[in-house]
């Protein structure tokens, strides 16, 4: 792997981070899981991207390996969410969000 300087690289949030929609108090275990899929697959397509249209031989090696890891997340996930009931209402449903009753 080539040897980067702090200032040739830009930083940014892993692909596997998701916004902060998931972040509620009133989410519910089988929506949580289906939030924590969606960030696992969106990092799985963008290491296979990333393994595919890479030059170097190294990053391809690691990406490839790194898309195959996230896989095996989006697995267990598949599994848990086919085992988590689904609840009755949306996690959008806050009742704390609506105006008061007049």
């Amino acid at each position: 792997m080539p040897q980067l300087k702090s200032w040739e690289y830009r930083w940014r949030s892993p692909p596997e981070v998701g916004g902060e929609e998931g972040f509620d108090y009133m989410i519910e275990a089988y929506n949580a899981l289906k939030y924590a899929h969606a960030n696992e697959l969106r990092a799985m397509q963008y290491y296979r991207s990333v393994a595919e249209e890479s030059t170097d031989p190294d990053v391809r090696r690691l990406a490839a390996e790194f898309a195959n890891e996230e896989t095996e997340h989006v697995a267990a996930l598949d599994k848990w969410i086919a085992l988590t009931p689904r609840p009755s209402t949306t996690w959008q449903d806050d009742p704390d969000s609506l105006p008061p009753a007049v």
